[in-house]
């Protein structure tokens, strides 16, 4: 299977449109209802959250690991060059990169090494990538460059 550069940015930005519209039509709904911005706001952000999780728990609609595979890789072409990925790394690089649109790095990272600790898949000598596997942390944080630079490396 090849994945290029047009399905990736499409696949990542259409997910990320869907992150702030749906923020924004919570935040407009609830301003309208309370007058009150910074309400607005919370409820706003709580929802989109827990919606958020929802679409990306293991097994959730966006959890791009499970399709792919954990273990396959793939030929994967981004920006003009050619990247040897495996599924999860492509499925962490996606995480990394849509959930940028709402969440710090720091909450991403913390999250993800929550579903290891719920899931029962942490290690101890993984305390300081937040009990996640230090590898999902590092393709974690290329989505999240790649959604701050616009470059991926």
């Amino acid at each position: 299977m090849h994945i290029d550069n047009i399905n990736i940015a499409c696949y990542n930005a259409n997910y990320s449109i869907f992150v702030n519209v749906y923020y924004a039509a919570i935040y407009q709904t609830q301003y309208m209802a309370t007058g009150n911005a910074i309400i607005a706001a919370s409820i706003a952000y709580l929802l989109t959250a827990t919606v958020f999780a929802d679409k990306v728990k293991i097994g959730g609609d966006w959890d791009l690991k499970q399709d792919l595979g954990w273990n396959q890789y793939y030929d994967t072409e981004i920006d003009g060059d050619t990247y040897y990925l495996s599924g999860e790394d492509i499925g962490n690089i996606h995480y990394g990169f849509v959930d940028s649109t709402l969440f710090s790095p720091l909450v991403l990272k913390a999250a993800a090494g929550l579903v290891q600790i719920v899931g029962g898949e942490y290690r101890i000598e993984w305390y300081s990538t937040y009990f996640d596997d230090p590898n999902d942390q590092i393709a974690i944080q290329r989505g999240i460059d790649y959604f701050n630079n616009g470059e991926f490396e």
